[in-house]
């Protein structure tokens, strides 16, 4: 894995590249990049991988929104968690108002990827 200068399209444009797949370090990796990863890895057609990976988030999203938990085994676990309605203050015109109930999607890494990020396996 090495650092690189996109030159071809956006002259000093510094980009991540592996054997899979390279992306842009600014904006990280987006799911045309996990695509063309899984393509490449793979030897399925574009449009293959392209409709395992929107299958895959289709169930991820349908799962939490019937209100169960994601745990996917070494990377960690997506939760649907209620936040409850609280005070708030708009900075720019310093008026009050009340930010209202919500559900949010949390994402809490695994023991097992936190400590291989942090150095420690």
């Amino acid at each position: 894995m090495r650092y690189v200068e996109n030159s071809r399209n956006f002259p000093g444009e510094k980009r991540f590249e592996s054997p899979a797949t390279a992306f842009n370090l600014e904006t990280g990796m987006v799911k045309v990049d996990i695509v063309r990863a899984i393509q490449l890895e793979t030897g399925l057609q574009f449009g293959e991988a392209e409709q395992l990976v929107n299958e895959l988030l289709e169930i991820m999203k349908q799962t939490l929104e019937n209100g169960e938990d994601v745990l996917i085994t070494g990377l960690g676990k997506f939760q649907l968690r209620q936040k409850t309605s609280r005070p708030g203050r708009d900075p720019k015109n310093k008026q009050d108002y009340t930010i209202s109930a919500r559900q949010v999607v949390t994402f809490r890494p695994s023991k097992v990827w936190r400590d291989e990020i942090n150095g420690k396996v």
